[in-house]
Parts: C-alpha cells; sequence; structure tokens
C-alpha cells in the first residue's frame, strides 16, 4: 500500500482530518495528514496528531501527538525531529 494510502487510511481511523500534504526532506517524501483525535481515543483526550508515511527503500510511520491546546507550542520541535530523519540505507 502507498505511503499516501496508509496515511489516508490511518488518519480517517482516528479521527478528523484538518489537512493533508507531502512533505520532502533529505530526498525521501512524506505523505502527511492533522488529524484531530476525539477524547477516548488517545491518552492525551482529546488530542491533535499529526501522522506521516514515508516509503523508499523501507516503510517509515511516525506519529506526533500533544493535547490540542499545545500543538502550536510544540510544532518547533516535531520539525525538529522530521529534519534530523535519515534514511536508513
Amino acid at each position: 500500500m502507498s505511503p499516501e494510502r496508509l496515511c489516508q487510511n490511518n488518519a480517517v481511523k482516528i479521527g478528523t482530518i484538518e489537512r493533508q500534504g507531502k512533505i520532502t526532506i533529505h530526498q525521501l517524501t512524506w505523505s502527511t495528514a492533522m488529524v484531530n483525535m476525539p477524547a477516548g481515543q488517545s491518552y492525551l483526550s482529546p488530542a491533535k496528531v499529526e501522522i506521516a508515511y514515508a516509503s523508499h527503500h523501507h516503510l517509515y510511520n511516525i506519529w506526533f501527538s500533544t493535547p490540542p491546546e499545545q500543538f502550536a507550542a510544540n510544532k518547533g520541535i516535531f520539525n525538529a525531529i522530521f529534519q534530523s530523519f535519515q534514511e536508513k540505507q
């Protein structure tokens, strides 16, 4: 299954999709989705989650999650983690 399809399927399963997109970091293209998770579906009830899938040599899946009111404050940390990711050769 493609990264786009995996991202879409998981995002729909966990909550309401706020937005979807793609980002390329270190020549690896990620399919991303921002999802609002309702109370009861996360240990951070409710939560805002950014999920990402990529597939080149291997399939990768990253989830970032915080309470909705803290998401913007943590966005820089999430982006730093994305930027530091290097594909396993």
